[in-house]
C-alpha cells in the first residue's frame, strides 16, 4: 500500500558494459551493455529527476493512495477503500478496487470489489465477490448462505457451511466441513500436518486436490 506522495522507487538509465569477464576456461567475454526497462507508469506516478554520485534518476512519486501492481510493462495504482466493518452503517460494498476490511462481514450483507478483498477476521452469512484475490484471516461459516466467488485465488482459515469458487487456487489453512469448493486449478487444504480435514462437503477442482483426511472416522458406509 502506498500514499499519495510517498516514492515508489528509482528508475536508472541502462549504462554500457565497461569492464570484460572470464569464463571458466580463462576466455574473456566482452562486457554487454545494460538494457533499460520498457514501463509504462505515467497515468499514476509524477516523475522527479534526481542525481547521485554524477548518475541520473527518475523518482516515481505516487499521485494516488493504494495498492501498486505491475501487470506486464505497466505499474498502475489500484484504489483501496478501507473499513472495520461490514454492516448496517456502511451497507453493501460495491467498488472498483480493492476493499480492506479490518473486522468482520456482518450476515446477509454483500462485498464486491474488482480488486482484491481482504478480511481480517472472520465473515459468516454473506457474499464476497471478488474480481482478483480473496484473503479471509479468519475463515467462514456461511451457515447455508455464505458465498466466496473470486477471478483469482482464495486464501481462507476455514470453510463450514459455504459455497466457494475461484478461477484459480484454493488454500484453506485448517478445514473443510459441510461446503462446495470448487477450483479451476488446485485445492489445498492444511497449513500443518494436523489440520487438513475435508468432511462432508463436495470438492472439484481440475488439477489437483491436497488433504491430510478426507471424510470422517465416524461416517457410516
Amino acid at each position: 500500500f502506498i500514499r499519495k506522495g510517498e516514492m515508489a522507487g528509482m528508475l536508472r538509465s541502462a549504462t554500457r558494459g565497461e569492464k570484460e569477464g572470464v569464463d571458466v576456461f580463462g576466455k574473456s567475454i566482452t562486457a554487454e551493455d545494460g538494457v533499460s526497462l520498457d514501463l509504462d507508469w505515467m497515468d499514476h506516478f509524477e516523475q522527479k529527476n534526481l542525481e547521485q554520485e554524477g548518475e541520473q534518476y527518475i523518482s516515481l512519486i505516487a499521485a494516488s493512495s493504494g495498492l501498486v501492481q505491475k501487470e506486464k510493462n505497466k505499474i498502475t495504482i489500484i484504489p483501496v477503500f478501507e473499513t472495520k466493518t461490514v454492516d448496517y452503517t456502511t451497507g453493501n460494498i460495491n467498488f472498483d478496487g480493492s476493499v480492506i476490511i479490518k473486522d468482520s462481514i456482518t450476515d446477509g450483507f454483500i462485498v464486491q470489489a474488482t480488486g482484491d478483498v481482504h478480511v481480517k477476521g472472520s465473515v459468516g452469512a454473506c457474499s464476497i465477490e471478488s474480481g482478483g484475490s480473496v484473503i479471509i484471516s479468519g475463515g467462514m461459516n456461511g451457515r447455508k448462505k455464505g458465498l466466496i466467488n473470486a477471478k483469482n485465488d482464495i486464501i481462507i482459515k476455514f470453510a463450514e457451511n459455504c459455497s466457494v469458487f475461484s478461477a484459480q487456487s484454493i488454500l484453506v489453512e485448517s478445514h473443510i466441513l459441510l461446503s462446495s469448493i470448487v477450483s479451476l486449478n488446485e485445492i489445498i487444504v492444511g497449513k500443518q500436518k494436523k489440520n487438513g480435514k475435508i468432511i462432508g462437503s463436495q470438492v472439484c477442482a481440475l488439477n489437483s486436490i491436497t488433504a491430510n483426511q478426507v471424510g470422517s472416522h465416524t461416517a457410516e458406509d
